[in-house]
């Protein structure tokens, strides 16, 4: 395991010295190690709940999901197994509001493949449950305030509404981008060895261009999706945090 000297200073071997160090330097390393150390424990909350859910402890699994997106509401596997462990609850809207999220707000291409065959397992238990005899039982889920969970999946659906909306903008500029460079092409190339080097030439520099104005509109659409994505997750994590706080009171009075 890779160690740290958290030591603010060296000894100068000289006059025995401690050699000051900036107070900003030490507070970017101790923020540097919180960090480390919050993404170790998130990592470690990730590991045990995907142990409870293929263990078939679903209603641990569950808890542990909501207590990891209180923690860090943007963690992506957690939104995934919630999505999961609703859609064995057979609370199908609230199901396809998280895989939804991680089809929106995920990077990682497993989890968004993953959350699309979970919208399609959605549908197909929908219509599964609408064939059945009336009175057939639902599974139970450990108790959640319906309002505020109905605030959470309406904040998630927005945000992805959102994100969605600024993806289709990105693809269309993509597109222009593609068709501007083409609409740059001269209509006809001089002949002979100078006119075809001249070509190869200007056709790098327009495709260069090209290149330049994608990474510019992919790194618009990253902060535009992240700024969005933030913006709900604190809005979810203040709800939750309220609901705790009313918990807790609830909880002191009796």
């Amino acid at each position: 395991m890779e160690t740290y000297n958290t030591r603010p200073g060296l000894t100068n071997s000289r006059h025995n010295r401690l050699t000051p160090v900036p107070v900003a330097a030490v507070t970017l390393l101790m923020s540097l190690f919180a960090g480390l150390a919050m993404a170790a424990q998130d990592d470690d909350q990730t590991t045990a709940l995907t142990l409870e859910y293929n263990d078939g402890k679903y209603d641990q699994a569950f808890n542990r999901c909501i207590a990891i997106l209180k923690a860090n509401n943007a963690n992506m596997t957690a939104h995934y197994y919630l999505g999961n462990l609703y859609l064995k609850y057979k609370r199908f809207d609230q199901s396809s509001a998280e895989y939804n999220y991680c089809v929106a707000a995920s990077k990682d291409p497993l989890i968004v493949e993953a959350a699309k065959k979970g919208l399609q397992a959605v549908e197909q238990n929908k219509a599964a449950a609408q064939a059945a005899p009336t009175g057939s039982p639902v599974a139970d889920i450990p108790q959640v305030d319906p309002k505020v969970q109905e605030q959470i999946d309406r904040l998630k659906k927005e945000a992805a509404d959102q994100i969605a909306i600024k993806k289709k903008v990105y693809d269309l500029n993509i597109e222009r981008a593609t068709q501007e460079m083409h609409d740059q092409y001269p209509r006809y190339i001089i002949g002979g060895q100078q006119g075809r080097m001249a070509w190869n030439e200007t056709k790098k520099e327009l495709e260069k261009e090209r290149q330049g104005k994608l990474d510019r509109l992919r790194k618009q659409f990253d902060r535009d999706s992240e700024e969005l994505q933030a913006a709900c997750d604190k809005r979810v994590n203040d709800i939750l945090a309220t609901q705790a706080n009313l918990q807790k009171l609830k909880a002191a009075r009796h």
